[in-house]
């Protein structure tokens, strides 16, 4: 444990550890954040919950809507606290995200060998109101910043001792991740081990294959269990209704050349509503997997769509089918529906709909965060947004061209990648892979898929900063 954390840490950790306790001790005692302001099983994404209680194997073997880890979490901690679990899910988010805070303290720490950087950074992230908002919503987008984080932290720790335990703990990170966040889909775990093939020294390529070899298949080995139950190879079979978000029109008029009275109907009805709406009759009888209540209950307990009823399963493929069609007819539509969730994504992480309740009781100290949410266009386009998308392209602008150079003498074997880099490049590769995937696939939550990344755009910011005017100097404590 000294080991991973000299002795030398121990002010900073004891301050961090400080500031985490008095700050969530604050909003929750004296402004009563509630984890439960959104009812935590009532998520679309869930099962219902008495049969994550009574069947929770079933219910993962038969999940197709979503990946299995969110709600495998969710009926593990039901079945072991059946009393306290929420109260146990806070604690745990908690626990989560101060390990995430010490993490990314040690990662830019070992970046610019500083520890008041490092402290300045993470302690200035903690206590900001996307982390404290997003940790008192029990969903999985605050997972996803979580264990980012995590994978930085291993990545820079493979890099330096290269030993195998970190890469292992690096690639399965990233396969929990697919496993849990349907968006994280197995091309970005392939990609992400290419990047570090392609950029790590040539001797340590074959441990990273090795380490990348098991998480890889059990990603795979999911997907591959859904193409041959339900006839898609992926970990949710929501794609269709997600991406008609965006693709179809607004007004919800499609071209002439979408001639099938069942994929205009559902159009016009929309995707994420009651079996019912879209009307038995327009619906292909399925008798597959009689008897199991997660795949043909209409309706969970709460009353509330059961969305993984097999039936979505052909309705998702009717809307995929629709935007398609859309996209083809006229793709300026679809280009200035991009443009707005790119205008969204950019926008505070704290303005979304589940973050309402927490978020009024915070409200001076968020708008303060956030400038004053002073507008430049509409109702989503704020001076943060501007001063946010500078900061994106100077910090990528910057990368880019040190890594064009350094690749060049890379290629002429005068130079090697510096782990430095590879860590820069990796994050930037996350960042950007979500922000294309989030805004051309969907429209309406972007900013929430912002937040996944913002630890990895800090690091990246002190990137830049190193590298332009820290790189090479002697360093002083």
């Amino acid at each position: 444990m000294m080991h991973l954390m000299p002795r030398k840490h121990m002010p900073a950790i004891l301050l961090l550890t400080l500031i985490t306790v008095i700050s969530r001790f604050i909003v929750r005692y004296f402004y009563h954040f509630d984890i439960n302001a959104v009812p935590v099983l009532e998520t679309w994404h869930l099962l219902d919950r008495q049969l994550l209680i009574d069947h929770p194997w079933e219910c993962m073997w038969y999940l197709h809507s979503q990946p299995p880890l969110f709600n495998g979490l969710c009926s593990l901690l039901m079945n072991a606290f059946p009393v306290h679990y929420i109260q146990v899910m806070e604690a745990l988010w908690i626990i989560l995200g101060f390990v995430q805070t010490i993490l990314l303290y040690l990662s830019i720490y070992q970046l610019t060998r500083k520890r008041w950087i490092g402290f300045a950074v993470s302690a200035y992230f903690c206590i900001t109101p996307a982390f404290l908002l997003y940790e008192a919503w029990y969903f999985y987008t605050y997972l996803g910043m979580i264990f980012l984080s995590y994978s930085l932290y291993f990545l820079i720790r493979f890099l330096r001792t290269e030993k195998f335990v970190w890469g292992f703990a690096l690639f399965l990170t990233l396969a929990v991740i697919c496993l849990t966040i349907s968006m994280f889909h197995l091309v970005w775990l392939i990609a992400a081990v290419v990047l570090v093939l392609l950029m790590c020294q040539p001797h340590l390529r074959k441990k990273t294959i090795l380490a990348a070899l098991f998480p890889v298949l059990l990603v795979t080995g999911w997907y591959g269990k859904n193409k041959v139950m339900f006839g898609h190879f992926t970990a949710s079979t929501w794609m269709g209704m997600n991406v008609a978000r965006i693709m179809l029109p607004l007004d919800r008029q499609l071209p002439p050349a979408i001639t099938n009275d069942t994929i205009r109907r559902y159009a016009d009805i929309g995707p994420f509503r009651c079996l019912e709406e879209y009307g038995v009759q327009w619906l292909p009888e399925n008798k597959q997997y009689p008897g199991i209540g997660a795949l043909h209950d209409w309706c969970k307990g709460t009353s509330e769509s059961n969305f993984n009823n097999i039936q979505y399963i052909y309705i998702s493929d009717q809307f995929q089918k629709a935007g398609m069609e859309c996209l083809k007819a006229d793709p300026k539509k679809y280009l200035k529906l991009t443009f707005t969730a790119n205008s969204l994504y950019f926008s505070p992480t704290t303005n979304y709909f589940n973050l309402v309740k927490n978020r009024s009781k915070i409200l001076g100290y968020e708008y303060f965060f956030n400038l004053g949410y002073i507008p430049i266009h509409k109702d989503y386009i704020f001076l943060t947004n501007a001063i946010l998308v500078l900061l994106y392209a100077v910090s990528f602008g910057l990368l880019a061209w040190h890594s064009l150079q350094r690749w060049k003498g890379v290629r002429k074997r005068i130079l090697a990648w510096e782990w430095q880099d590879i860590a820069a490049v990796y994050a930037a590769f996350n960042i950007l892979y979500l922000m294309l995937a989030g805004n051309f696939l969907e429209l309406g939550e972007n900013n929430r898929f912002r937040f996944q990344v913002i630890p990895l755009f800090l690091f990246l910011l002190v990137y830049t900063v190193w590298n332009q005017w820290m790189r090479g100097k002697p360093i002083k404590q």
